[in-house]
């Protein structure tokens, strides 16, 4: 690499490495849709409350952990055992869930996502082995995350779930479903992990307005909306820095920027970093 190009990479590795310190550790965890993940030492009650805290994380930070913490408290302490199948299943989860709404997702939507998930762990004993199935037949990871929407699609139909799952296929970055797969994957002190079916390399960056605005300023991607491409350009870009584990700097990424009093404004390292 030539000293022209190794500056500027020193330089936002700096500033990443400055704000892993600060912001990727366990006290900003709690602040976090993970900390509700974090609360279960049981695979099963994990996946569901990850699944849970993962679908509902877009819009207001405090408006998101308000919504996980109503669903996770009102469907009890073991949330794969609320969701075994069974007769009253759906009519239990309606009346527990009745009068819930985070932005433009209800009751419905929701209950339809835990039926599913309680369906597929029923079926193949876990989420992960779910997805395994998955990952076994695919032709890449982005292939693999359409394989494992399509089983919950199979079970649940489209149109509910697509309120609050996109379609893979259709050039979404899919931000919540990989955050789903960077809390189950990674291990520290932030992600909680629990899966093994695939490793931290093979994850993409769950493309976020806060992470997305300083990639753009990075010049990690020139892309105008978060989208696939976007997604693509950001961890290719990340795993120049981390190749095992490109993800690692999502969380301090996306908390830094939350944080900025103006957005707007530049406070990321100029740099001529390539797309290409």
């Amino acid at each position: 690499m030539s000293e022209r190009r190794a500056r500027p990479r020193a330089c936002f590795r700096r500033y990443l490495d400055q704000i892993l310190r600060r912001y990727h550790c366990a006290d900003q965890a709690a602040q976090d849709p993970v900390g509700f993940v974090r609360r279960y030492t049981d695979l099963a009650d994990r996946e569901i409350a990850a699944l849970v805290a993962a679908s509902l994380a877009f819009g207001n930070l405090k408006g998101i952990l308000r919504s996980v913490e109503r669903v996770l408290s009102r469907i009890g302490p073991h949330p794969a055992k609320a969701v075994v199948p069974r007769s009253d299943r759906t009519a239990w989860l309606h009346e527990r869930l009745e009068g819930f709404r985070h932005r433009w997702v209800g009751a419905g939507s929701l209950v339809v996502l835990l039926e599913a998930a309680g369906d597929l762990q029923a079926r193949d004993g876990s989420l992960e082995h779910t997805f395994r199935r998955a990952w076994e037949n695919a032709a890449g990871p982005w292939s693999a995350l359409d394989s494992f929407v399509h089983h919950f699609y199979a079970i649940a139909g489209t149109t509910p779930l697509q309120r609050l799952w996109p379609d893979p296929c259709q050039g979404s970055a899919c931000k919540r479903l990989w955050l789903f797969l960077r809390w189950m994957t990674r291990r520290d002190e932030v992600d909680p992990g629990g899966w093994d079916v695939i490793r931290p390399s093979d994850l993409r960056i769950p493309l976020d307005v806060h992470t997305f605005r300083a990639a753009r300023q990075f010049g990690w991607t020139r892309r105008i909306r978060p989208d696939r491409i976007a997604a693509e350009e950001v961890t290719r870009a990340l795993r120049s820095l981390c190749p095992r584990d490109p993800v690692r700097y999502d969380f301090a990424l996306a908390h830094a920027g939350a944080a900025r009093p103006n957005p707007r404004r530049r406070s990321y390292p100029r740099t001529h970093h390539s797309t290409r």
